[in-house]
């Protein structure tokens, strides 16, 4: 699974109410919106940016809590938006000064403001999850190296992201599995119609020919699977780590 690209991005109409316009350009100012816009409307905004996020009711009704949100993690994109000219819908497609490269995470419900260390969000979600989701499994784990370097340990919804990462793992051994299944399927199959005493010389010839290519083939997807195989151990020996040092912390925390 590799880490998709966005050109664009939807966003609500009214959020043009609050562009400002120069001699060089038009971009939605963050402050005006800000002043004006009720709190709903910032967390539809938020969400256009973070559509993983989930914001319980008590959550929704934290104006301070969606304001630090909006700050930190939404007003510095604002201005990677390019205005449209034209709009026919409740939302606009806007097109993107510079790609999003989104690493598509998890699922991740906010409650309170315990739940919300924005640096430290933006931080794994950038540096962290862009290997693994392109099945870098062992950059990613330097990735992560670092990033525990800074917040000591990871949380919940870290460790469930390089949980999830082992599905993505799995299938790949499953892809590779099932190709090189198919490859020795194949030479077997070959090898019994060359012991046809009744084959012509041209048949023999071709069937000789595809097992040469067919036994190429083997030696390709048995790297594969190989690789496979040790990435799916990798990536679940390094959630097990995580896994059990978020446990420790949290006895200790508790205790």
């Amino acid at each position: 699974m590799s880490t998709p690209t966005r050109f664009h991005m939807f966003l609500p109409n009214y959020i043009l109410e609050f562009v400002v316009c120069d001699e060089t350009s038009s971009k939605i100012d963050p402050d005006l919106f800000l002043s004006k816009a009720t709190t709903s409307q910032i967390v539809e905004v938020i969400i256009s940016f973070y559509p993983h996020l989930r914001f319980t009711e008590d959550a929704q009704q934290d104006h301070e809590l969606i304001l630090k949100i909006f700050v930190e993690m939404i007003a510095p994109r604002l201005s990677n938006v390019i205005i449209p000219l034209n709009r026919k819908t409740d939302y606009l497609q806007a097109a993107l000064h510079t790609p999003l490269h989104d690493a598509q995470p998890l699922i991740r419900w906010v409650t309170c403001s315990a739940d919300i260390d924005t640096k430290r969000i933006q931080h794994f979600e950038l540096f962290c999850l862009a290997n693994p989701k392109n099945r870098q499994y062992r950059l990613a784990a330097e990735d992560i190296e670092q990033f525990v370097k800074t917040y000591k340990y990871l949380n919940q919804a870290e460790v469930n992201e390089i949980l999830n990462i082992q599905d993505d793992a799995d299938e790949a051994l499953n892809n590779a599995t099932s190709y090189l299944r198919g490859s020795h399927e194949s030479i077997e199959s070959i090898q019994l119609l060359l012991r046809n005493p009744n084959l012509s010389p041209a048949d023999c010839q071709h069937l000789d020919e595809r097992l040469r290519c067919t036994n190429a083939l083997l030696v390709s997807h048995q790297k594969m699977f190989d690789g496979a195989i040790l990435d799916v151990g990798f990536v679940q020996a390094l959630g097990k780590y995580h896994k059990e040092i978020l446990a420790k912390h949290t006895a200790r925390v508790s205790n």
